[in-house]
């Protein structure tokens, strides 16, 4: 009767749920799975015991045992999963997501533990789900690293993905700028729902063209008066290439230059200090007047 007016019953309704976000069906669980849940507990009470493997050991040997367990449990949220990824602000925005979500009334899982590798969010997930493996939440809103990002939605897409920024602050890990932002960009091409991208970052910005079709896309940004407060990764370069060059050209700047740079510098600080009411910092053992209001 289910088929023929439409509706499903609730089983299949997981399994078409399961599919489109990656996840294994029921079919395709190994035997051993109903004993995995058991398994990460035992080996986290154990490395706490033992104060040896740190809090994403547990993630690592079941990802081992059973690869399919991360897909298989986020397949069974209703409204998947929120991807958050980029150099800098991952660990800040996804905690605001997730409280305003919370504020909606969602069950919200989340790794709160900090570690935004694949087996960090397995060993998290082995901290919430019985022992029958069903996570009890609606949306699960998750830190990845940007590397650690395209393993992940190799494995589990995402229905949403909040994609931050490319610094240049992390090129000891990824290389070249560029290199990192193709990372991010594999992650807005696996997103099935809405992508929301960054539109002070060109780099990520231009992801847009790179979402599937039927994916949305969304912006985020500054106001156009307070963009000047917040240079962009290439401004930045520009201005350190600019003054290196400066330098080169015409030698050390002189004691006299350099107190004059500095004297406008603090000038600028201090008009911006008392225009958003901040305050430099006080000597040691001074005590400050609260202030008026």
């Amino acid at each position: 009767m289910g088929e023929e007016n439409g509706s499903q019953p609730r089983e299949t309704s997981r399994e078409t749920r399961r599919e489109a976000l990656g996840g294994q069906s029921d079919a395709a669980r190994p035997w051993t799975a109903f004993a995995t849940p058991l398994i990460g507990k035992a080996v986290r009470g154990a490395s706490r015991l033992l104060r040896h493997g740190g809090s994403a050991f547990p993630g690592k040997i079941v990802e081992q045992i059973d690869p399919g367990f991360l897909a298989r449990t986020l397949a069974d949220l209703p409204y998947g999963v929120v991807l958050v990824s980029g150099t800098n602000g991952k660990t800040t925005t996804t905690r605001m997501v997730a409280s305003m979500l919370e504020t909606l009334g969602l069950k919200v899982f989340t790794n709160p533990t900090g570690s935004n590798f694949t087996r960090g969010v397995v060993s998290a997930l082995l901290t919430e789900v019985p022992l029958n493996g069903r996570l009890d939440a609606d949306v699960a809103v998750l830190e990845l690293d940007e590397a650690y990002a395209v393993k992940f939605v190799q494995q589990v897409k995402p229905r949403f993905a909040l994609l931050l920024n490319v610094m240049r602050d992390q090129l000891d890990r990824f290389g070249e700028i560029d290199n990192t932002a193709r990372l991010l960009e594999r992650v807005a091409e696996a997103t099935t729902g809405t992508v929301v991208l960054n539109r002070e970052d060109p780099r990520i910005a231009r992801f847009a063209s790179a979402v599937p079709e039927g994916t949305g896309v969304r912006y985020f940004g500054l106001a156009p008066e307070l963009r000047r407060f917040f240079p962009s990764d290439d401004d930045m370069q520009t201005t350190v290439a600019e003054e290196a060059a400066s330098v080169a050209g015409n030698g050390r700047p002189s004691a006299n230059d350099r107190a004059q740079q500095g004297a406008g510098l603090a000038g600028v600080v201090s008009r911006q200090a008392h225009r958003f009411r901040l305050r430099p910092p006080m000597p040691m053992g001074a005590r400050r007047r609260p202030m008026s209001r």
